[in-house]
């Protein structure tokens, strides 16, 4: 498959609380945010729905060919994105556990590492949350090492959108090769609205407690659960927020044209 012919990659903004930034303006509070990250993802360039090219690049075993491209695009979109204000921003990169599990990441990576004179540790893999072959454990954390040691950044997507998810977190957190852990919505919304049980409070505290992590919530939806969220954590050192209002999906185009600092 020719992925450049159907799919191209956008960019999705990360935005961290600018508490300094931000201020009153003629009696309206004005939340300053200031582009942090950005997450590369597929978009479709054809009138075929994402989700269906995505399920053929599955069943044809492609998705870590899928994961090469977007790199390979993020490499030669990067300068770009630097020239552009955006020096000190990081770029994150979806991939399966099976697909980082496989000898093809390190054979790939390699070559990436000597060929480039690029800082590696603007780049986070984002590790979905498809299951794990058990097989595969050993060659799984093995090769996060092999990430690590060349300083590129490593992240779990959609925590909790399975129990077993917790599981995966203290696991790689025990082996220190994490560094962003992302809640997906199902999780989020029961923080926000004030809903939690005592296990998602005690699991928050313990999260609270890991100064080398760093969080970030998807799917904020509207002004109400930003300010709720505002509100819920004031040392947004550790926090990030991909919030949908305001970090739609950006072409490369569209994306330079963007300001460092969003007004809300």
């Amino acid at each position: 498959m020719d992925f450049k012919e159907v799919i191209s990659v956008h960019y999705q903004p990360i935005v961290k609380y600018s508490k300094e930034a931000s201020s009153v303006i003629d009696d309206t509070w004005k939340q300053v945010f200031d582009v942090v990250k950005l997450e590369a993802l597929a978009y479709s360039n054809t009138e075929n729905t994402l989700g269906r090219k995505l399920q053929i690049i599955e069943d044809n075993n492609l998705s870590f060919e899928l994961f090469k491209y977007i790199f390979n695009t993020i490499l030669d979109d990067f300068p770009k994105i630097q020239e552009n204000f955006w020096d000190d921003t990081e770029i994150s990169v979806n991939i399966s556990p099976n697909d980082i599990a496989s000898i093809d990441l390190t054979a790939f990576m390699a070559t990436k590492l000597w060929k480039n004179d690029f800082d590696f540790s603007k780049i986070t893999i984002e590790i979905l949350e498809s299951e794990l072959d058990k097989k595969k454990k050993w060659f799984f954390l093995s090769n996060l090492k092999y990430l690590k040691k060349n300083r590129i950044k490593i992240s779990q997507d959609d925590f909790w959108s399975e129990f077993s998810k917790q599981n995966r977190y203290k696991y790689l957190s025990e082996k220190k090769v994490l560094d962003y852990l992302k809640f997906d919505w199902d999780t989020f919304k029961y923080i926000v609205e004030g809903t939690w049980n005592v296990f998602y409070k005690e699991f928050l505290e313990e999260l609270e407690q890991n100064k080398d992590l760093k969080l970030i919530f998807e799917h904020i939806e509207n002004k109400r659960m930003l300010e709720k969220t505002l509100k819920m954590f004031p040392d947004f050192d550790k926090y990030f927020l991909q919030w949908n209002i305001i970090s739609e999906k950006k072409s490369l185009k569209e994306l330079l044209k963007m300001n460092k600092k969003i007004i809300v």
